[in-house]
């Protein structure tokens, strides 16, 4: 009676009823339709099972949804069907059942009431032979770039290979991240983990995965004092790398061209209409980058990225209104805030010709007195130097036809006004890494967005001057192949993704104040 209960668990889900009419207000409906155990008929977890038909009644009305894709028998010895008479759902089959055999019946996301289509993942467990399996196995699933627990993931266990097949055993993750499958029989299993996105429990290229390089070994000596195996080390579920193209390719009146990546653009060979670029490039990152270049009469430009291993070609259409927008020009700086190893720097979408300073002032906001400067012209930049000793704040002002490029010129005026930062605004942030004897990648989070990041091979210790005043965290990946980021695994190929270890616990930085860290290894 007690291994009827405790099976029966697995199956009864949340008791509250919903309403079989629409509802008109009050709190949405979240609960999903729960089988009443004591009508459920033959109970679940029965044994010497020998009939090919079982009867759920449920505490409301419901629907089914798609029941010949999410309804699974496991092991697959029949393909159960379902009928629905209000509120009960009757599963049967014609196939003929292996003697001695523990089945479970899934339901995933089968039944849903009829007003919110709410629905969950019910199994029913019985044998046809004298006793149910009961090996029961737990493991933890964690995205592999956040180490977050993953909600609602599919886990499969697999007696043979994991290639296009259904699993003999599944369940999914909850909150927490943790995947309980109960009334199994011993054994060794392949185990995997992935988004199932089509809900067809067959993984998919497009589905984030997690996976074991070994095999699950259930016994009876692995058990725990609840008779589970709690295996302590988790999945990291990743998204397998996308196929190598060109990701974006946009413009930007009147002649530049910014490139996005699925794979690094470093060493490789531009082409735009058929002529060879080879100069005025300017990288964003190893995947990103800018060409200023002119735009040609046609309704169509295309663009070709080529190296020995990669080709790919893209194409962008542009409208005559398009090409004849305004210059647009921008600053490097952020918030409009000049920090110490800031140089000022107007950027503009075209290669730019000279200035007129007759055109531009630039003011001292303190005592409204007139800033001297030089500036560098350079590519599609204009890079103001100057005296920033003596000032807190400045103003700098733009006027029409203050820029020229060689397509264009400034159309209206920019006014910017700027804070300068000085050294006792920031903290120093002294780190201890000794810990970590192989490369890695440090990276310093502000408000959970990286504000510094280091490629550190032989390094023990770093200093980090001109940090904001703030709280921040700490990420560490273990940089394998030490290409200088994070790399995704490779489901194919067995290769897990890099390892990150997450450091939650908060450093405060303050202004003129110095803080050591020590960053110890997790394992």
């Amino acid at each position: 009676m007690f291994m009827a209960f405790r099976i029966f668990i697995a199956l009864l889900l949340l008791t509250s009823c919903a309403q079989v009419t629409s509802l008109t207000g009050g709190e949405r409906d979240r609960i999903a339709p729960s089988p009443i155990e004591n009508k459920v008929n033959p109970q679940n977890g029965s044994t010497n099972f020998i009939a090919s038909k079982i009867t759920i009644p449920f505490n409301e009305y419901i629907k089914l949804n798609n029941p010949l894709e999410t309804i699974v028998m496991i092991p697959p010895h029949a393909k159960p069907k379902a009928t629905l008479n209000k509120k009960t759902v009757t599963l049967t089959w014609e196939d003929t059942l292996e003697n001695n055999t523990t089945y479970s019946i899934y339901l995933n996301e089968t039944v849903q009431d009829i007003t919110e289509s709410n629905d969950s993942l019910m199994v029913f467990v019985f044998s046809t032979g004298d006793y149910i399996d009961s090996l029961s196995y737990q493991v933890k699933v964690v995205d592999a770039f956040t180490s977050q627990p993953i909600d609602g993931c599919f886990v499969g266990l697999y007696e043979g290979e994991m290639d296009s097949i259904r699993p003999t055993y599944f369940v999914k993750t909850n909150k927490q991240g943790e995947a309980m499958f109960s009334y199994l029989k011993a054994g060794d299993y392949n185990i995997l983990a992935f988004l199932d996105l089509n809900k067809d429990m067959l993984l998919q290229a497009n589905e984030k995965v997690a996976f074991k390089k070994e095999k699950v070994n259930l016994s009876l000596d692995k058990l725990d004092s609840n008779n589970v195996f709690m295996d302590s080390i988790p999945m990291r579920l990743f998204q397998r790398k996308a196929k190598p193209n060109i990701r974006t390719f946009n413009y930007t009146a009147p002649s530049l061209f910014t490139i996005g990546s699925t794979l690094s653009l470093r060493n490789r060979n531009f082409f735009i209409d058929g002529n060879e670029v080879t100069e005025n490039i300017h990288f964003y990152s190893e995947d990103s980058l800018a060409i200023i270049y002119p735009v040609s009469d046609s309704s169509k430009m295309e663009l070709v990225v080529q190296s020995e291993d990669f080709t790919d070609t893209t194409t962008i259409r542009l409208t005559k209104s398009e090409k004849s927008r305004n210059l647009n020009v921008w600053t490097n700086l952020k918030e409009n805030v000049l920090n110490l190893s800031d140089t000022l720097t107007f950027l503009c979408s075209d290669n730019t010709k000279a200035i007129d300073t007759a055109l531009i002032s630039f003011m001292n906001m303190d005592d409204s007195t007139e800033i001297d400067y030089t500036t560098i012209i350079q590519s599609n930049y204009v890079q103001f130097i100057f005296d920033r000793d003596s000032l807190t704040s400045f103003q700098i002002r733009l006027k029409p036809l203050a820029i020229l490029t060689e397509n264009s010129s400034l159309s209206s005026e920019i006014t910017k006004t700027i804070t300068v930062k000085k050294e006792k605004d920031y903290g120093v942030l002294k780190l201890d890494i000794s810990d970590y004897e192989e490369p890695i990648i440090l990276e310093l989070l502000f408000n959970n967005t990286v504000a510094k990041s280091y490629n550190l091979k032989e390094e023990k210790s770093l200093t980090i001057n001109e940090l904001n005043p703030g709280n921040y965290t700490f990420r560490i990946i273990l940089d394998e192949n030490e290409n200088g980021k994070w790399d995704t695994g490779d489901f194919e190929n067995q290769v897990f993704p890099e390892v990150i270890h997450t450091f939650s616990e908060i450093t405060n930085i303050r202004a003129n104040w110095d803080v050591d860290v020590e960053l110890t290894r997790k394992y």
